[in-house]
């Protein structure tokens, strides 16, 4: 079995206050397989108060940096520096491979998640 292309997005940056922290991420194109292993999440784990049924269309990511709200500033100079950085945002946007599919507790603060599971892809399809 193949693995799973990702086609991401320019780097990007925000504020989330509920988790208290800025996030910089890449977003990626939502693909059928993306859909179909979204699809599997939702029906084994319940939704939260984030990702209630109905709540908006999925938006698949790639995390790169939390950070404390208060180097918010910081995390955005970075990104907008990497972004003004034509070879490195050239080499962030290129298509790749992922290889595994792990599924996050995303509880509590940002230094209590956990990792809940890690399962090789081609293993799915």
């Amino acid at each position: 079995a193949k693995n799973i292309k990702l086609d991401p997005s320019p780097l990007c940056c925000f504020l989330y206050p509920p988790f208290r922290c800025a996030i910089a991420f890449l977003m990626l194109d939502l693909t059928d397989e993306l859909d179909q292993l979204h699809q599997l999440v939702k029906e084994s784990f319940p939704p939260d108060e984030r990702h209630q049924e109905g709540s908006g269309k999925l938006m698949p990511h790639m995390s790169m940096v939390y950070a404390p709200l208060s180097e918010g500033e910081k995390l955005f100079s970075r990104v907008k520096s990497i972004r003004e950085d034509d070879d490195l945002e050239r080499r962030l946007g290129e298509p790749m491979r992922a290889k595994y599919l792990s599924v996050w507790s995303t509880e509590g603060k940002t230094s209590e998640w956990k990792q809940i599971a890690r399962v090789e892809l081609p293993q799915l399809l």
